[in-house]
């Protein structure tokens, strides 16, 4: 059902994804790291817009890119609630961050 709600509610994804692209706070990265392979964040946004069980599931292999990741999902709660027209209570999200300077 997960990619029925990003067919059916892509402006709520858009706005998702904005919102976590502007938390996103690639100032935070290692000076270092100049590129980083994708991390990829799993979470779930409960009805009323609250981002909960933030995992990382795919580590880019540089700490501070991963860690800038997760912050960035965090910041962004509480989301905007749930579209009226979906029934489900929660959606689970799969976010990939890919880091370049």
């Amino acid at each position: 059902g997960e990619q029925a709600f990003g067919q059916r509610f892509g402006w709520y994804v858009q706005a998702v994804r904005n919102r976590v692209s502007s938390n996103w706070l690639q100032s935070t990265v290692d000076p270092t790291v100049q590129w980083a392979p994708r991390a990829v964040i799993d979470f779930e946004i409960l009805r009323d817009g609250t981002i909960v069980n933030v995992q990382l599931m795919k580590s880019s292999g540089y700490p501070s890119v991963d860690a800038s990741a997760v912050r960035a999902i965090q910041m962004s709660s509480p989301l905007n609630p749930l579209p009226g027209a979906y029934s489900g209570s929660y959606v689970n999200v799969e976010f990939w961050f890919d880091f370049r300077r």
